[in-house]
């Protein structure tokens, strides 16, 4: 259940909402669920978003759409929390609650986003769990920057310049590129000088389920480490 109010102040043209949430938990099947390799987390909550790499685990995302921009300033009222028994704990949660509350900008609608890890690390070994959570949160009407799904700061592609052969691989690991390996994909390696050589590459599994998880726009470089290749010529050896 999630309760919004709302309470205009027109001295200072302002709105403050109340915001509370009360969380859920259900038992999942532990240690069988997996997805790309990586367990779940053995516990959710209705309506949950997923993040994580080594484990997947609950996130909890909402949109409150407000009538116009401003910025919005915020804190935390309220906690209610509970200990979760599990084996497995994602190696990302923090020890602290960290909401993340943003102002986004979708199409040309406004909307209040409110994001957290539901989970935290405790000291004795335990995960807790937020059941009830209650923020204040105030958006002053004004100029503002929005975080924008749609935002793009790429303005050169990785490969928009250069010969680009597309090498494809199955699993994660450290790949050797010899003479004998590139010539079997057909790349004439006659003129080609192999300090020039750049590899290009994305992370391995699952989009992120929430839209506003910031993700590289474009291919990484994949780090290499060369031998013989001081001559300008691939030889045999290199």
């Amino acid at each position: 259940m999630i309760t919004i109010g709302f309470t205009t102040i027109h001295a200072q043209e302002s709105s403050m909402i109340a915001f509370d949430k009360a969380i859920k938990w259900e038992k999942t099947m532990e240690g069988k669920m997996e997805f790309w390799g990586a367990p779940y987390f053995p516990w959710t909550f209705d309506g949950a978003a997923y993040d994580g790499q080594t484990v997947i685990f609950p996130v909890f995302c909402t949109q409150i759409p407000v009538s116009r921009a401003g910025e919005i300033t915020w804190k935390i009222r309220d906690v209610e929390w509970m200990d979760l028994t599990t084996d497995v704990i994602p190696p990302e949660l923090e020890t602290e609650l960290n909401p993340q509350i943003s102002v986004l900008d979708e199409r040309g609608e406004q909307f209040i986003q409110i994001r957290f890890q539901p989970l935290v690390k405790s000291g004795n070994g335990l995960v807790k769990a937020v059941r009830r959570i209650s923020l204040a949160l105030e958006m002053i009407p004004g100029e503002t920057s929005f975080s924008s799904n749609n935002e793009r700061d790429l303005t050169l592609s990785a490969l928009s310049d250069g010969t680009i052969y597309k090498i494809t691989v199955a699993t994660d690991g450290i790949y050797k590129l010899d003479q004998e390996y590139l010539t079997g994909l057909g790349i004439d390696l006659k003129n080609l000088n192999p300090s020039k050589i750049k590899v290009f590459g994305s992370d391995s599994g699952p989009v992120p389920e929430l839209i506003a998880t910031q993700r590289v726009e474009d291919l990484d470089e994949v780090p290499l480490q060369g031998f013989g290749l001081e001559d300008g010529r691939f030889d045999q050896n290199d």
